[in-house]
């Protein structure tokens, strides 16, 4: 494991739980400045970095300052400008379940904007479709797909509203997780509109509609186990998990979150989870298993990012691992990693052209599509793009398999 990673998470432990754990000598701030920036907590991390004179004098902290002000003061923005849309959801008879986002931030009490948020995710039935597309119209949003039918809700996964010069971005769900294979779609059975059991949360004096605490708390582990399967996974997807169980942990049904793990065969990754808070960033979780892999999970989070898809290598590996989580058990050939960095299933091709779903015959275009497009990257690339994406996925898949997710 890194040691500068480390210092990092310290950092972040620090700042979300009001503590000063030491870091590991010398440290180099060029990285943890820029590594935060990469994770998206670099509003937190500067809290507890201009704590140390070394890195106020670093020679570009000015301008990670500069940046981490600018998406803390837009964050507030965001935030603002959400609130204002749900009061309009409200008054026109519609509850829709938010997700992760402003429920999340909450938790970091007066940081709650050093959390900063892409976009807030509302899922909705489809029945409330025409409602809320009429609302975020209304408002001036645009959504990325015209006249979702019934038949493409069932598998689509999310439609993305923006609105010109705002920078709040909506994402609609009609499946909190998604069809892309079998294993997600256990996931995502277990939070469909119709049947979730929801609660209401103030905000702002505004109230808003979420799931319960357990399975609020259920969902953000399925939803960051979904990135770590595709490009990777975030850390602070991991402290949203953390946090939100040190917060809410007395409200969770633990017997039924443990046997949906179980389920899912979830379970001994999560557990590394709580091994990572507690030994790196300053929690104190009770945990009866014995850490699995820890220090290759926290290689392979420090690697990702926030989304894991900031490199080209990283998005081709994708392909490959998302098609071994498709077909848990089998083997692959070197021909079948190869086809899969090329081509995409059409569970996953249905979350980008929704058409698909009634238009079948269309696959074939959508392909001939995403190979021209990979062909190109790989061209600009370079030829040892597949070839890099083989091996990191194969590096991927071997720690799948310890966590017994494959």
């Amino acid at each position: 494991m890194d040691v500068q990673f480390r210092n990092l998470l310290v950092l972040l432990g620090n700042a979300i739980n009001k503590a000063d754990a030491p870091l590991t000598e010398p440290v180099d701030w060029g990285y943890i400045l820029s590594s935060a920036r990469f994770h998206k907590v670099l509003p937190l991390i500067l809290e507890q970095a201009q704590k140390h004179p070394e890195c106020i004098s670093y020679r570009t902290y000015n301008e990670y300052l500069s940046q981490g002000t600018v998406s803390t003061v837009e964050q507030a923005r965001k935030t603002a400008l959400f609130l204002e849309l749900y009061k309009a959801f409200i008054q026109a008879g519609v509850h829709p379940i938010v997700l992760k986002g402003i429920i999340c931030r909450q938790l970091y009490g007066e940081l709650c904007d050093h959390r900063s948020s892409g976009d807030e995710d509302i899922l909705i039935t489809f029945d409330d479709y025409e409602k809320v597309h009429k609302i975020l119209t209304d408002a001036g949003y645009v959504g990325e797909y015209e006249g979702i039918t019934c038949e493409q809700a069932k598998v689509l996964r999310e439609v993305l509203y923006t609105k010109p010069d705002s920078p709040l971005r909506i994402e609609l769900h009609f499946n909190a997780i998604g069809h892309e294979n079998d294993w997600l779609t256990g996931m995502n059975d277990l939070f469909r509109a119709e049947t979730v059991d929801s609660i209401e949360v103030l905000i702002d004096g505004i109230e808003i509609t979420t799931l319960n605490h357990t399975e609020h708390f259920l969902f953000l582990i399925c939803h960051a186990l979904k990135h770590f399967a595709f490009c990777g996974l975030g850390i602070r997807q991991i402290v949203d998990i953390l946090f939100y169980a040190k917060v809410y942990g007395h409200k969770l049904d633990k017997g039924y979150i443990i046997s949906k793990l179980k389920e899912l065969d979830v379970y001994y990754i999560c557990s590394d989870f709580f091994h990572l808070g507690n030994r790196y960033l300053g929690f104190d979780f009770n945990l009866e298993a014995e850490p699995i892999c820890l220090d290759e999970l926290v290689d392979d989070i420090a690697e990702s990012g926030i989304y894991g898809n900031k490199s080209s290598v990283r998005r081709t590996s994708s392909q490959i691992v998302s098609s071994a989580m498709s077909s848990r058990g089998k083997k692959q050939s070197r021909a079948k990693l190869l086809a899969d960095t090329i081509f995409v299933d059409r569970r996953r091709l249905v979350n980008n052209y929704p058409e698909l779903q009634e238009k079948p015959h269309l696959v074939l275009k959508a392909q001939y599509k995403r190979a021209v497009k990979y062909l190109k990257l790989k061209k600009e690339r370079g030829a040892n793009l597949t070839q890099e994406g083989i091996a990191l996925s194969k590096k991927r898949i071997e720690l799948f398999k310890k966590y017994e997710l494959l």
